[in-house]
């Protein structure tokens, strides 16, 4: 089927299943809109190579006409999204955090009743 004769719609979704099976590239951070059959996508990516996926899956659709708004942001490579390690999230680990409550033997010892 020719992008040409289709929906918005239909071109959003033969896009998507086309990055899906391609496989090379997350689209987490990645909005792709289609209007009127004026395709956009905006975002960002982790790297120069996974920019030019975009270009390849698109050339692979024989679309050529469309606005690519992707960026590469390399702080992407620090992100894990099946990361399995302990959310940390709000833990804060400053040493001026730590309780200053001061300790004495004294408090140890029970206080004798008379």
């Amino acid at each position: 089927m020719r992008i040409e004769t289709m929906q918005d719609e239909e071109i959003l979704e033969a896009m998507l299943e086309a990055f899906e099976e391609d496989g090379r590239l997350s689209m987490n951070y990645i909005d792709i809109e289609v209007v009127d059959g004026s395709i956009t996508l905006s975002g960002r990516v982790s790297s120069q190579e996974e920019l030019e996926v975009i270009d390849e899956v698109l050339e692979d659709l024989d679309i050529e006409d469309y606005k690519n708004k992707v960026w590469v942001d390399e702080t992407l490579n620090f992100e894990d999204s099946d990361d399995e390690s302990p959310n940390l999230k709000g833990m804060n680990f400053d040493d001026d955090e730590i309780d200053d409550q001061e300790y004495s033997d004294d408090d140890d010892e029970e206080e004798e009743i008379i």
